[in-house]
């Protein structure tokens, strides 16, 4: 392997090193598919700056294969040269023939290009008002990105207040070929409302490159705007609720329990509203969920408790019901408190089966040996029940047609005096 050489290779016109081409010979002495990996490490041959490869066939004979690292990664390695590129020629099935290390030319890391893509000025920031109620819909921000490579980029931006209650991102992904670009990155308005909590915002941004690689970043404060100043949320409960029991079976007793919560809403979408009911000492009965598709405008929706679980609990109403709706990317829209009326718990359908202490437990004496076997009674509803019995004829042993040995007939082994409580 060898001799080899290295030169650095401008594309765009800038007088920055896009590449740096490292071209390797190669004595090959039986032709096939070959891969040429180049690790170019720093100046001390100690920290991996970049690496790449190139795998294709090759006839026998000296050959050469030019391999390109990419300037940006010596740039961010931050390192002048020479630097050490460790050479492997690999298989196609990825056994390593040979191997070798090259000094490279002593480059400065200035030479190379800087970052693929710079956030620079200006920045600016405005707030939109589509409806032109006063009230913004959106807080937008507008990054200047200076583009030096050809790639795909991802511009990622988070806002929060100064106590961190409040939480947004927007994210963009463009192909942006070399020049400087005017992105926008927006943040609804109605979450900076319900947090309750005035700017200044504080907001995070970091521009990412096609390998998930961050190129730049940048931090900035807002102006200080006030939380009333962007628009209510797109959907809101609507007291007063109401609630009633429903009988499905007519038995008298509740099947369900349902409210009928009011809701109003600016924006066509989807929706979750969820309901949470519990006693009046705060222990929870079950939750609820309502998937909704709503158009702009009011509307009821019904939540369904199931009476069997209201009965369970064992506590009387009024019962407390927590309300909460949410967008349809689960962030809290409002939240209230409905309290129903003094519903028994008795007034609810029962459970299948209950039982209703006291029980009793008696010793039975089935076949006469003066040994006793437990006999059990429960109520439930009224009414008892009794554990099976089984034969009380004596076991003895019984005989099988055609079967030599004997074998137990099925009635109850002796045992003695049970006792459970």
């Amino acid at each position: 392997m060898g001799p080899h050489s290295d030169v650095g290779v401008e594309t765009n016109g800038d007088r920055y090193f896009n590449y740096l081409r490292v071209n390797v010979g190669l004595s090959i002495t039986s032709s096939g598919t070959f891969t040429v990996r180049v690790v170019l490490m720093d100046d001390l041959d100690l920290a991996e700056l970049a690496r790449a490869a190139e795998t294709g066939y090759l006839g026998t004979g000296l050959r050469s294969v030019s391999v390109l690292l990419d300037g940006s990664d010596i740039y961010n390695g931050g390192v002048d040269g020479p630097y050490y590129a460790h050479i492997s020629l690999r298989s196609d099935t990825d056994v390593e023939l040979s191997s070798g290390v090259h000094r490279t030319a002593a480059y400065r890391f200035t030479d190379f290009q800087p970052y693929k893509a710079d956030l620079v000025s200006p920045t600016t920031e405005r707030v939109i008002d589509n409806d032109t109620d006063g009230l913004a819909e959106w807080l937008s921000i507008t990054y200047t990105v200076q583009v030096a490579t050809d790639d795909t980029y991802r511009l990622f931006s988070s806002l929060t207040d100064s106590s961190y209650t409040v939480g947004e991102t927007w994210t963009q992904v463009r192909r942006l070929a070399p020049g400087k670009y005017s992105l926008e990155q927006l943040f609804l308005g109605f979450p900076l409302r319900l947090s309750g909590k005035n700017g200044p915002y504080l907001v995070a941004t970091h521009i990412y490159d096609s390998r998930d690689i961050l190129v730049d970043f940048s931090f900035l404060t807002t102006a200080a705007y006030s939380y009333s100043s962007f628009e209510t949320p797109p959907g809101t409960l609507v007291p007063p609720f109401t609630d009633r029991g429903v009988d499905d079976d007519g038995d008298g007793l509740y099947d369900r329990l349902v409210a009928d919560i009011g809701l109003s809403f600016q924006w066509a979408g989807d929706y979750t509203l969820t309901g949470r009911l519990l006693t009046g000492s705060g222990f929870l009965i079950q939750d609820a969920m309502a998937k909704i598709s709503a158009s702009a405008g009011a509307r009821i929706v019904t939540l369904t408790f199931d009476g069997r679980r209201i009965f369970e609990s064992a506590a009387s109403g009024p019962y407390r019901l927590d309300v909460t709706l949410y967008d349809a990317a689960l962030r809290r829209l409002d939240a209230r408190t409905h309290s129903t009326a003094a519903y028994s718990y008795l007034a609810f359908e029962p459970l299948l089966v209950t039982f209703s202490p006291p029980h009793r437990d008696e010793g039975v004496d089935l076949d006469g040996d003066g040994r006793t076997r437990l006999s059990g009674s429960r109520s439930a509803r009224g009414s008892t029940w009794r554990a099976p019995q089984e034969s009380s004829r004596p076991c003895r042993p019984e005989a099988s047609p055609g079967i030599s040995r004997r074998r137990r007939s099925p009635c109850l082994r002796p045992q003695g005096p049970t006792r459970s409580s």
